[in-house]
């Protein structure tokens, strides 16, 4: 239950005890995916992103060791949700009042986000001031704009006069828990039959078993326990409502 011991479960709990927290399988049940990072950038605040970020470059002689073979069997289809007009999804995002991020691939084919320095809805465009030391050539790209990763929209960008834009060609599909916090651990009967579909397809497919829920919370681990002190445990943690001051990494 590494998932759990990471994120703790108050935080979208709305007061559910973990008796009855525990029960939602569909959430707790997780791919844990490591990575090996081969060069790191990042920025002391906000206002140097004028400037060139500072750089970690892994050694020459690094390893990276190779990805595990994909799983066996046909992938679950999606699910399919109700999706609402992107315009409509789009108000949604500004109303949380947190800068998004574009996302453009850099030459070597890394996608790399970069927050906002402010945007606006125009037509069907997004207009974007952006630091002036991006990563990445945008002009002509395929690229995202997401609002803290619930509200993405997918488009290609264009630069004009030095400002940024994203023609908007679709919204990418919004998941109900996304949407509504309360349905991640008491989701509707549909939802919860929708995912325990998907899961069911999922484990088989790796030849395990739906995994057993610990009765008792697991403790966290030494780096939850760090967080938890710093922004509290009760916090909601898929609102955007915690700690809206903007990183300065990339």
């Amino acid at each position: 239950m590494r998932y759990l011991s990471e994120t703790g479960f108050e935080g979208i709990s709305y007061g559910l005890p973990w008796s009855e927290a525990a029960k939602a399988v569909w959430y707790w049940t997780r791919i844990i995916v490591e990575v090996t990072p081969e060069r790191i950038s990042w920025w002391d605040s906000p206002a140097e992103m004028d400037q060139p970020p500072s750089v970690w470059q892994a050694p020459a002689n690094s390893a990276y060791p190779a990805s595990d073979p994909p799983p066996p069997g046909k992938p679950s289809a999606p699910t399919q949700w109700h999706q609402r007009p992107w315009q409509e999804i789009a108000k949604d995002g500004f109303a949380r009042g947190i800068a998004p991020h574009l996302t453009v691939c850099d030459d070597d084919g890394y996608p790399l986000p970069i927050r906002n320095r402010s945007c606006e809805l125009i037509g069907d465009r997004f207009r974007m001031e952006m630091p002036r030391h991006l990563p990445w050539e945008a002009a002509g790209k395929k690229a995202t704009l997401s609002f803290i990763g619930l509200e993405t929209f997918v488009g290609d960008v264009a630069v004009e006069d030095g400002v940024h834009w994203l023609a908007v060609e679709r919204a990418l599909p919004e998941s109900p828990l996304m949407r509504n916090p309360r349905e991640v651990l008491q989701p509707s009967p549909e939802i919860r039959a929708k995912l325990m579909a998907r899961l069911e397809v999922e484990v088989a497919r790796r030849g395990q078993t739906i995994p057993n829920i610990p009765e008792q919370i697991p403790a966290p681990t030494r780096l939850a326990a760090a967080r938890f002190a710093h922004y509290g445990k009760s916090a909601p943690t898929v609102e955007g409502t915690v700690d809206a001051t903007p990183g300065g990494s990339a």
